[in-house]
């Protein structure tokens, strides 16, 4: 009987190691766009840094939690990929203030190690500044009237 059971519970984690890998290659097109382009102009930074936040809340609720490795590592990976993009802020504008975000998952650890008990609320961050880091990116794109600049690739 165990043998049966055994390939159903392997197929969820192969799957989170999939959904972690897709992911991860969707960002891919917008950073390979700002380094060809060498510029950010049309790509919004209040976006990305609500995306920062959710993600650095998304990665230390799933450590804290003890959540399956495919959770940790989609948190992680996507944090690593907004810094990325916070990089390119700085490299590109010449604007070091984008710098100071790099900082913000220190929010997300200090809040969970001091206060497990809200672990839950925590866990809502991630889903609210995904539907709300797009938003900015639309205004940008309204205030420009052009999405160049922007990924439809990765977006």
């Amino acid at each position: 009987m165990s043998a049966l059971v055994a390939p159903r519970s392997v197929a969820p984690i192969l799957l989170g190691y999939v959904s972690v890998v897709c992911f991860t290659l969707q960002y891919l097109p917008q950073l390979f766009l700002n380094y060809r382009r060498k510029s950010v102009i049309g790509f919004s930074t209040t976006s990305i840094i609500i995306k920062y936040i959710g993600s650095s809340f998304h990665f230390f609720c799933a450590v804290t939690q003890k959540e399956a490795t495919p959770v940790v590592l989609y948190g992680l990976a996507n944090t690593l990929q907004h810094s990325l993009f916070l990089s390119q802020f700085t490299l590109y504008t010449g604007e070091r203030r984008f710098l100071r975000w790099l900082g913000a998952p220190l929010i997300p650890f200090l809040l969970l190690t001091a206060f497990p008990s809200i672990a839950g609320l925590a866990n809502l961050v991630k889903p609210l500044a995904q539907v709300l880091s797009h938003a900015p990116q639309l205004h940008t794109c309204w205030m420009r009237k052009t999405t160049l600049g922007v990924s439809r690739m990765g977006q």
